[in-house]
């Protein structure tokens, strides 16, 4: 499934991130046949949550994706999934961690100084206002523990 030019997302990555959504369709979920997915071959492959969590492990390696095991995003393993969304809650507080994460993503070089795993720390603390643990707790809950392992 993709998220086309006319979504919030969309205009996050054209708008403020300054870069370009590989789908130039419109529309929201909109699922795409491998073929149409190798026509696109992003060179990122930001992975939204409100349909479910998925690690980027597993675009990356899980049997049933071995298919798109060419796209450019997968063979340089520049996968990431952003921050746990609840369905039909796309619009925000958390929309600053996603532009952190897409970001990062897609201008590794510009945010090297960034630890996403540090910034969401410092982001709940100041938004709401909780200590260590409960930050902790938070970065857990909305499935941002792969920046760890990845020290992302």
């Amino acid at each position: 499934m993709v998220s086309g030019i006319t979504t919030p997302e969309s205009y996050i990555i054209e708008n403020i991130i300054n870069a370009k959504n590989a789908y130039r369709g419109k529309g929201n979920n909109i699922i795409l046949s491998g073929e149409q997915l190798y026509a696109i071959d992003p060179d990122i492959i930001l992975l939204p949550t409100q349909n479910g969590y998925h690690p980027a492990e597993e675009l990356l390696g899980a049997p049933y994706y071995k298919n798109l095991s060419e796209l450019k995003a997968v063979k340089n393993k520049k996968v990431y999934p952003l921050a746990w969304t609840p369905m039909n809650c796309s619009r925000r507080v958390e929309y600053p961690i996603d532009i952190m994460i897409m970001a990062k993503a897609i201008y590794p070089e510009l945010f090297q100084d960034i630890k996403i795993h540090k910034f969401v720390l410092d982001f709940y603390k100041h938004v709401y206002h909780v200590d260590d643990n409960k930050a902790k707790a938070l970065r857990k809950e909305q499935l941002l523990e792969w920046t760890i392992k990845y020290d992302f």
